[in-house]
């Protein structure tokens, strides 16, 4: 077998993309390898920094725009076209990253600049557009994406509601009409980082979008809300299949924004890591390869439900094959012999890229305590 250590690291929301999480492991790496070939092959799963990862393997134009961000505000984003499909990454219109600087506010956040950017590449002639959903501040089962490609969500006096949370408590109708007619020849992909169903995103995810406890049943009721609205106003395949898709896997994800999209377009929605995976890694290295590191900010409940991370793990584990993970918390372990784990130092003011590459160096040894060799 080739001596190679594969470094595969997801971004570090708030801190450092996937490449430059791979740069810091990799340094490390090769200090305590040396002679070793060190590749880097930085992943996404849908969520932060898909557009990036996907760019980096298979290049593509960055199509540029103006769109809200999750609370309204003004922002410069893109989105990104490979041949024929568009790739809109919902991160960048209205996640959690761009939002660090101010008290997150679900109940009033939207997803509205997702439609804008979709809508901006049906303009541009894209008929396929795949979506990341993930890492986003929403709870808005993507109404905003809805309003901003034309739907109206109305009251008891059509009066217009807007699709904020807080609000949908009161809305009697929503015409999808618009947008139906919009994204009539449209095709959807969504690439979901999580597994969870529309029905339980609120509660699994709503904490680390800044949803209280005191909020949770009202953004539940919210989503739900929804749900019932486009029942009656003639979705995309109909009511009984937006029923299913509600309790379905994937459907969930980026607070259920493609469940919301579903009703208007043609849409499906899978792993995103499965598909980003298969995009930048058509050589199966994750598959093969002697050692491979990846890494998250934390490995928790979500790494084991559709994360990269998990995504890479599963592959190597059915294969025999060991991972070493990185992250700054590990709260989900999993106990297995083929796995490793190496948890950041504290931040004690040395630069993450040193304590980074300490990791790499880490995992390195950790495979060569637990196989009796460097990797070969």
């Amino acid at each position: 077998m080739n001596g190679l250590v594969l470094i595969a690291p997801n971004a570090m929301r708030g801190h450092v993309s996937a490449d430059g999480v791979a740069r810091g492991l990799a340094r490390g790496a090769t200090r305590a390898a040396p002679g070793v070939p060190v590749c880097m092959l930085p992943v996404a799963d849908g969520g932060d920094g898909t557009i990036d990862v996907v760019a980096r393997a298979v290049g593509g134009r960055r199509h540029p725009l103006d769109a809200p961000d999750a609370q309204g505000r003004p922002q410069r984003t893109s989105w990104l076209s490979t041949g024929c499909t568009a790739l809109v990454e919902s991160a960048r219109c209205c996640g959690l990253d761009g939002l660090q600087s101010v008290t997150l506010a679900p109940m009033r956040s939207t997803s509205a600049g997702v439609g804008v950017a979709i809508a901006a590449a049906v303009r541009a002639g894209f008929r396929v557009i795949s979506l990341g959903l993930g890492g986003t501040a929403v709870v808005d089962g993507g109404a905003g994406a809805l309003v901003a490609l034309g739907c109206t969500f109305a009251d008891a006096d059509g009066a217009p509601i807007p699709p904020e949370p807080r609000a949908l408590g009161a809305a009697v109708r929503v015409d999808l009409r618009p947008a139906q007619r919009l994204l009539a020849d449209v095709e959807l992909r969504l690439l979901a980082d999580v597994d969870t169903a529309y029905t339980a995103s609120s509660t699994h995810f709503g904490a680390q979008k800044g949803l209280t406890d005191a909020d949770r049943p009202a953004a539940a009721a919210a989503m739900a809300r929804l749900v019932t609205l486009a029942e009656q106003a003639n979705p995309v395949g109909g009511a009984d299949l937006l029923r299913t898709r509600s309790m379905a896997p994937w459907w969930g994800a980026g607070g259920g924004i493609g469940l919301g999209l579903s009703t208007v377009a043609k849409a499906s929605a899978v792993s995103g890591a499965s598909a980003v995976l298969e995009l930048v890694d058509p050589e199966d290295r994750l598959g093969w390869a002697p050692l491979v590191v990846t890494a998250e900010g934390a490995i928790d409940r979500s790494t084991w439900s559709g994360k990269a991370p998990g995504a890479i793990v599963a592959v190597r584990t059915a294969r025999g094959l060991p991972t070493a993970l990185v992250a700054a918390r590990i709260d989900a372990r999993r106990d297995h012999p083929q796995l490793g784990w190496q948890v950041l130092a504290p931040d004690d003011g040395s630069p993450l890229d040193e304590r980074l590459a300490d990791a790499g160096a880490a995992a390195v040894r950790w495979f060569a305590a637990t196989y009796g060799e460097v990797p070969a």
